[in-house]
């Protein structure tokens, strides 16, 4: 059993991708790790539903054979350790920390830097042309990759240390901070 949201069911169904070695592999690792730890942390399944705005549903996961992206919710030390392991164990993957009790594994070409590559070259614009901005792990690639990337005073410590320009934090209307300054540049 899992909790999937019903907004992501037909998305789900039309995608098709292939189990591979690898997904078989993170199964049978997933599943030794779910006898270790509580997996069905009720507060942070609330606290995903509350910023997502989507209610979970209970579904029965054992005959499903097409998954586009996991999100473990666990005690921050657990995701800490359970990202270590993974990271060895398995290539092909982009395995990061979207918070400190979330971890997100998907496909290794999966992410936003490649939605931004797929999206500037279908409109022809060039990269040196798009400001990204970004307070995670999940957002590194995609400001490495934009000719402007402004990471958000609130980010990761990481991410504050990998992205040379700052703004203001997202309370602090950062995004429009960062823009007004940019206009004439």
């Amino acid at each position: 059993m899992a909790y999937i949201t019903k907004k992501f069911g037909d998305y789900r169904e039309r995608r098709s991708y292939a189990k591979t070695k690898n997904a078989i592999e993170l199964e049978n690792l997933l599943e030794i790790q779910k006898k270790s730890y509580n997996w069905f942390l009720d507060e942070g399944i609330k606290e995903e539903s509350k910023i997502t705005g989507l209610t979970p549903e209970i579904l029965d996961l054992t005959n499903v054979q097409k998954v586009h992206k996991l999100l473990i919710i666990a005690d921050k030390n657990i995701i800490e350790q359970l990202e270590m392991s993974l990271k060895e164990k398995f290539t092909g993957l982009k395995i990061y920390k979207s918070k400190d009790t979330y971890l997100e594994i998907m496909d290794e070409s999966v992410s936003k830097a490649s939605a931004i590559q797929f999206l500037c070259d279908k409109m022809k614009i060039s990269l040196h042309q798009v400001v990204s901005f970004g307070d995670n792990y999940n957002d590194l690639d995609m400001l490495l990759l934009t000719g402007k990337g402004f990471a958000m005073a609130n980010s990761a410590k990481g991410v504050l240390e990998s992205i040379s320009t700052h703004t203001l934090s997202n309370d602090e209307d950062g995004i429009v901070y960062a823009l007004e300054n940019l206009v004439g540049e």
